[in-house]
């Protein structure tokens, strides 16, 4: 599996010697990133399609008033870079005679690609060639999961076959509270002290890189309670067809408690599943280097068909 995120994290881009190049992409930032993230997502996917292809083969970005937040941010941005015209365009970030991926993919078939963006041009611009999933944050309202489904069942590449939910992971942080000599409220209220404090933190992690509006209208999309109350919201709020990102390890540092949570969740949460939603089957570890079937701080569900 490959993933292409957004590039949200300013320090991340740095790294990579990407930064504003003039005033007015200093001025219009947030806009501009998107356009190079665009950008590279697509030169690595056309590549991975085994495409041979220059950078003049790469449309350069134009921004337009619908890319702004308000018309007063895209007016000052279209007036720092020097009015010709009606348009902004973004110089594209890289410039390379044609070059194509060597060696070729043996079995492009077992390459999956998932974009971590919720851009809907760009999901639908990269399935213009090949196969490209989607993954979204945990706090991504259920009416954007909705339609993201709705929109990649028109979009998504012919050769993946049928647009399926699963395509498309739910991230969900898990708070789980069950330990036995506690009753179900003191559980109940000690999961819900925990995910306060935790989901605080991620908060003010995220501060900066979304708008305050979009966090303010994402919901609250976390698993918790004893195990009782998450198989209740799990089928309560989710369809069989989805796939969970199960997140266990969540500013935890304490690895035997983490294992005991997801240790909790397979033998106390999943049997309580309607039998349509999943069995253990469905559910796997996403460690990389443990072997099979141990848990792990991440863990995938994906309710059986």
């Amino acid at each position: 599996m490959s993933g292409s995120p957004g590039g949200r994290f300013d320090y991340i881009n740095r790294l990579s010697g990407i930064g504003p190049r003039a005033e007015w992409e200093r001025e219009a930032w947030p806009q501009v990133r998107s356009a190079v993230a665009a950008e590279a997502a697509e030169i690595f996917v056309r590549l991975l399609a085994d495409e041979a292809l220059a950078s003049d083969d790469v449309p350069e970005a134009e921004l337009r008033p619908e890319h702004f937040g308000d018309l007063d941010a895209y007016r000052r941005a279209w007036k720092a870079k020097g009015p010709v015209g009606e348009r902004i365009v973004v110089p594209r970030q890289w410039e390379f005679e044609p070059v194509r991926a060597v060696p070729e993919i043996a079995r492009p078939e077992l390459l999956e690609l998932v974009l971590g963006s919720q851009d809907h041009a760009l999901q639908a611009r990269l399935n213009r060639f090949r196969p490209v999933k989607v993954f979204n944050l945990s706090i991504t309202p259920p009416a954007v999961i909705e339609a993201t489904h709705a929109r990649m069942e028109r979009a998504y590449h012919p050769a993946g076959g049928p647009w399926r939910r699963e395509y498309m992971p739910r991230t969900v942080f898990v708070f789980l509270q069950d330990e036995p000599g506690r009753s179900a409220g003191d559980n109940r209220a000690a999961a819900r002290a925990d995910a306060e404090m935790r989901l605080a933190a991620y908060w003010q992690a995220l501060e900066g890189t979304l708008s305050p509006a979009r966090i303010a209208a994402a919901a609250d999309n976390a698993l918790i309670g004893t195990a009782a109350d998450i198989a209740e919201q799990i089928t309560s709020r989710f369809q069989p067809e989805d796939r969970l990102m199960l997140w266990f390890d969540f500013f935890t540092h304490d690895s035997q408690r983490v294992c005991a949570q997801m240790e909790s969740f397979m033998t106390r949460v999943v049997p309580r599943l309607p039998q349509h939603y999943g069995n253990p089957g469905g559910l796997s570890a996403r460690t990389p280097a443990r072997p099979a079937g141990t848990p792990g701080p991440v863990a995938a569900a994906r309710p059986a068909p």
